[in-house]
């Protein structure tokens, strides 16, 4: 059996776009890094081409070390070559057939409201125009909370539409698209939550999307805000806890851009 070859993809900030020197991701979470892959939750046995990933580790420096999930039947695949409309890339393959989902499995809580309501998180998935739920992942959900004002939040595919969703409706932020592979980027302040779909911004609103003193830092990917699965790749996330400045922000986002061949 081949293990999979390590690619960083990390690149310097410039032309061809990077994380930019002292900026750290706090959650970072990379297919084309097959050595943060595993077969088993404990981590030691390598992912290989079209396995099940028991344990994805993250490459940033906040609490949440990884993403797990303990049934066999409901681990996603690796595949280290995907072929679709961008080519061959490599990927993480979650079937909307099944309950495929990767799950934080920490007990870490951070400070969130009104002084940690700034966050940066950008996305590369896929986004597939037909009906149903096509959800990679949502985040951000309050301790001891399940009033519908948009506190959880994620990146919602669903209906041919793109972009943000949260808990209530009224404040999703999406646009119509054909099915592919995107990039998304959400940030939000104390005053407005923006998105972006491949760079370009498709809606601003008022709020932010964390109120509580404490939240969990944990994060699901597969499944979506109150049901339905992903169907399809997810390829790279990573997640600031602070807004990003607009150079920053763009430098991420062409490194993103160039690295997935979008």
């Amino acid at each position: 059996m081949i293990i999979l070859p390590t690619m960083r993809g990390l690149l310097p900030a410039g032309k061809t776009g990077g994380i930019p020197s002292g900026l750290t991701p706090f959650t970072w979470y990379d297919s084309a890094d097959a050595a943060t892959m595993f077969s088993n939750t404990a981590g030691k046995i390598p992912i290989t081409d079209t396995g099940r990933v028991a344990r994805w580790n993250s490459k940033g420096n906040g609490p949440q070390t990884s993403l797990q999930q303990t049934a066999d039947v409901d681990r996603p695949y690796y595949d280290d070559s995907y072929v679709g409309a961008m080519g061959a890339r490599p990927g993480v393959y979650f079937n909307a057939a099944s309950t495929e989902t990767l799950n934080d499995t920490s007990s870490s809580t951070q400070k969130g409201g009104f002084i940690q309501s700034n966050k940066t998180t950008f996305c590369v998935f896929f986004h597939s125009a037909v009906t149903g739920f096509r959800v990679p992942h949502w985040f951000g959900r309050p301790f001891a909370d399940t009033t519908s004002d948009g506190r959880r939040w994620g990146f919602q595919s669903i209906n041919g539409y793109i972009g943000l969703m949260r808990w209530n409706p009224t404040y999703d932020i999406v646009a119509a698209r054909t099915s592919g592979i995107y990039l998304v980027t959400i940030d939000t302040n104390v005053s407005a939550t923006r998105c972006w779909v491949g760079g370009t911004l498709i809606g601003t609103k008022g709020g932010y999307l964390t109120y509580q003193a404490v939240e969990p830092i944990q994060t699901q990917m597969g499944s979506c805000i109150g049901g339905g699965w992903h169907d399809g790749i997810i390829r790279e996330y990573i997640h600031f806890e602070q807004q990003l400045s607009d150079a920053d922000r763009n430098s991420i986002n062409l490194y993103l851009t160039n690295k997935w061949g979008l």
